[in-house]
């Protein structure tokens, strides 16, 4: 099993936001829990 992908955010950030809604497709598309 591939190691999982480490998610750190700030929701203060307009790119944390963004990074949170798209990286469970991320995880889905690379075979890898986030």
């Amino acid at each position: 099993m591939p190691d999982p992908i480490e998610f750190y955010f700030d929701f203060s950030s307009p790119y944390g936001y963004l990074a949170a809604e798209t990286i469970d497709s991320l995880g889905e598309r690379t075979g890898r829990r986030v």
